[in-house]
């Protein structure tokens, strides 16, 4: 129970305080600061350390309670201080950066496409060049083939005419030679 709730009853005060007549022109200026009678602010400062149950003498509670905060306040300030100049900035340099990267291995990409589709345009153009030179040796192949063919007919039909005519000899009269010179220019001619 605090000590305005016995007023409040209807008790009057008891007791007395003696104290000197500086804590009492402190005492004076802080009832004035609040508006408050000296009664009252001795009533609340009496229920303020019996609630919260603090020394009076160790101000070094509020003081570091204060300090931490300042402090943290402090460090909070510096870290974002820090942000604004470094990190912010190193950010800011990497997404740079990345969309850099992004824009050379496009380029990159580009250029490896254009130059894969050239070298598949050449690799074509080298194959029907292939397949050109394959048929002309082919068509050689079947000249030579075909000429080698020839020869040989030729001289079988040569060597016919000398067989036949050696056989007929002088035997042979004007006619029999006519036929066998016709004979031989008609299978050189189906040759």
């Amino acid at each position: 129970m605090s000590i305005s709730e016995d007023k409040t009853m209807g008790k009057p005060a008891e007791k007395s305080i003696r104290f000197s007549i500086a804590v009492d022109e402190k005492f004076q200026k802080l009832a004035i600061k609040l508006g408050r009678s000296k009664m009252l602010v001795l009533e609340q400062m009496v229920d303020y350390f019996y609630r919260t149950k603090k020394d009076p003498i160790d101000l070094n509670d509020d003081m570091l309670k204060n300090s931490i905060l300042k402090h943290s306040q402090n460090q909070i300030s510096f870290l974002k201080a820090q942000e604004k100049i470094f990190l912010l900035p190193i950010n800011e340099k990497t997404d740079e950066g990345l969309q850099l990267q992004e824009k050379i291995l496009k380029a990159i990409n580009v250029q490896v496409l254009q130059a894969n589709q050239a070298q598949r345009e050449e690799h074509k153009k080298q194959m029907l060049q292939l397949t050109d030179i394959y048929h002309q040796l082919r068509s050689l192949h079947t000249r030579k083939d075909g000429k080698a063919e020839l020869k040989q007919r030729f001289l079988y039909i040569l060597n016919n005419y000398i067989t036949s005519r050696e056989n007929i000899g002088g035997f042979l009269n004007g006619k029999e030679k006519e036929e066998l010179v016709s004979e031989t220019r008609r299978q050189v001619e189906i040759l």
